[in-house]
């Protein structure tokens, strides 16, 4: 038998062949000096953090030329750095070093002019891209176009007036998002509800509300609020938050979780190495590892783009996928099984007071009399043998309160901002 410090794994290995080669102790002994190995690794990428950085040698400035039919080797006239001339309104120009500058200078001269308070472009495409992200859609609808093969502005005062904003607020962004997050047009419901308004004031708001609907179906006016659903990394994230599995760990290397088996046959092991320590797994999604070629099934059904190209606007489909994801992905139901185990310790066996919980923690809410007794038939309707005795991925391994659980999962409610 070879000892766990004689082994030595090559780029085709199997871990699992080494595993079976191993009494029991050492495999013990081997997952507790690979899951160490990843923890030093963790502790050097904190304490001494490799970034890459760009260094200029000097103040002398390489010439450049423009080629001749795009051919290096055909040199032509020599072209000097300038700012580009549709964005250069008050024409500036780029100065020389100064004498005896250690630096060229361009790039602070570049940063500059694009920060000017007067600059065209910059603020406008900035707020723009924020707006999109709030509503789902930029005042202007191409936000990698801003010029003449774009779209106009629905509201070209309001754009203008956010993009000089952002620079009189010192470019915070973080004020930018709360003066548009407390703003009328963000606070407005997606939809009318009759219930609310004054029974006297019901049918003449209904009919201008059907008006409104009529004349602008894009809601390009903003009269109402839009209604999104949560991009792929937001559900995965929510899915850990409100079963508290959630971690808050920050930095560090990116982090590669289990994958489906089918996935997993169809790649080399090396092409992903599952990270050893289990509270990795349960980390935000803008830490996971993202490979061009290997894309991670969940957030892929979720309209996660390509990593070979720029998005400048996710898309937003509606398919069959995206609601098997949500009833039977192992993220799914472990949620269930987590947040449901998390409803019961709190409230022991108050099943009234499970279902609220359990509204609240998905939905933010407390449920209505109708759905407490929607959600109190359904827990008592489960046959015993249903109960939570096996494979927690299978329908009949789960309890009453998971699969209750896992229904408000997958609720529209859930994964909608409405």
């Amino acid at each position: 038998m070879k000892s766990v410090a004689s082994l030595k794994l090559d780029s085709d290995s199997d871990e699992t062949l080494v595993l079976a080669a191993l009494d029991s102790s050492e495999q013990e002994r081997y997952r507790a000096l690979k899951k160490e190995i990843f923890a030093l690794k963790n502790i050097r990428q904190h304490r001494f953090p490799i970034t890459s950085v760009l260094k200029e040698a000097g103040r002398a400035i390489e010439p450049s030329y423009l080629m001749i039919r795009g051919d290096y080797r055909q040199p032509g006239p020599r072209v000097r750095p300038a700012f580009p001339r549709i964005a250069n309104l008050q024409p500036s120009k780029v100065e020389e070093p100064a004498e005896g500058a250690s630096t060229s200078g361009l790039r602070s001269q570049l940063a500059r002019w694009l920060t000017r308070s007067d600059h065209p472009l910059t603020g406008r495409v900035i707020v723009n891209r924020i707006w999109q992200h709030h509503f789902g859609v930029g005042l202007v609808e191409t936000p990698s176009d801003l010029g003449l093969r774009g779209s106009r502005p629905s509201h070209p005062q309001l754009l203008d007036w956010l993009a000089t904003e952002l620079p009189r607020m010192g470019w915070s962004l973080k004020r930018i998002h709360r003066m548009i997050l407390t703003s009328s047009a963000y606070l407005r419901s997606s939809r009318f509800d009759p219930s609310a308004l004054p029974e006297d004031e019901r049918e003449a708001t209904l009919a201008a509300w059907t008006r409104m609907l009529e004349f602008d179906p894009e809601n390009r006016l903003l009269a109402r609020q839009n209604r999104r659903r949560l991009e792929a990394e937001p559900i995965r994230d929510a899915l850990l938050s409100v079963s508290d599995r959630l971690s808050w760990r920050r930095g560090g290397r990116g982090v590669m979780p289990p994958l489906p088996p089918e996935i997993r046959k169809s790649i080399s092991k090396d092409h992903w190495q599952v990270s050893p320590d289990v509270e990795d797994h349960h980390r935000r999604s803008v830490y996971l590892f993202v490979r061009r070629n290997l894309r991670y099934p969940f957030l892929e059904v979720f309209d996660r783009p390509m990593s070979n190209h720029s998005c400048a606007r996710r898309s937003q489909t509606t398919i069959a996928p995206q609601c098997l994801a949500l009833l039977n992905s192992d993220l799914a139901v472990q949620s269930a099984r987590a947040l449901a185990e998390l409803v019961q310790a709190q409230c022991l066996g108050d099943e009234e007071s499970q279902v609220r919980l359990a509204y609240r923690r998905t939905l933010g809410r407390n449920p209505s009399d109708e759905e407490a007794q929607l959600a109190s038939r359904f827990l008592t309707a489960l046959r015993p043998e249903d109960h939570d005795t096996g494979d927690a991925n299978e329908p009949s391994g789960r309890s009453p309160l998971t699969a209750f659980c896992l229904s408000l999962l997958n609720l529209n409610e859930f994964v909608y901002v409405d």
